[in-house]
């Protein structure tokens, strides 16, 4: 997303071709995407990567190696693929990100992840909150809150988000 306001301000067009049709259907086309296709291609994602982590940490014989060679993996990906030059910043940064979350806490943590990149990436996004596809907006916005808070709910494990001992001063 930054990466797309980025690229606006320095007057590249906007990119249309990730918006997914089936947000644009109503509730049957998001349905099939919120709990049908997203959740599966982000399990896939996730299990695809730790797989490609364990292959690289058994060639390269350290899980440090790995992540630098799954790094510079996907970095030669984004430059074969003809990434623009003003995106490879952004997607160094995307890329560090995602061998970190999967190297540190695993294929759940990043099957999470993507699953919320999906939701972000395929679900238009408008200012006009009188547009006819605001409502798609704001179930994605709500699915992407309603994730966050139920990872810190659990996170918490069940202690009070502050002592008492803070608030008495």
């Amino acid at each position: 997303w930054t990466a797309e306001l980025t690229g606006r301000a320095l007057g590249k067009p906007p990119d249309m071709g990730g918006i997914r049709t089936q947000t644009l259907d109503g509730i049957g086309g998001v349905a099939q995407l919120v709990v049908g296709w997203q959740p599966v291609a982000g399990l896939f994602h996730g299990l695809g990567f730790v797989f490609l982590l364990l292959l690289l940490a058994l060639v390269l014989r350290g899980e440090r190696r790995a992540a630098v060679g799954a790094w510079a993996l996907f970095m030669v990906a984004f430059v074969a693929g003809g990434a623009d030059p003003v995106y490879l910043g952004f997607m160094a940064v995307l890329a560090a990100a995602y061998v970190f979350v999967t190297s540190r806490f695993g294929m759940l943590a990043i099957a999470a992840a993507q699953y919320v990149f999906f939701t972000i990436e395929f679900f238009p996004y408008t200012s006009d909150l009188t547009a006819w596809y605001a409502g798609t907006m704001f179930l994605s916005i709500a699915i992407v809150v309603a994730i966050a808070l139920y990872g810190f709910w659990t996170g918490l494990g069940g202690q009070p988000l502050l002592r008492g001992e803070l608030l008495e001063g």
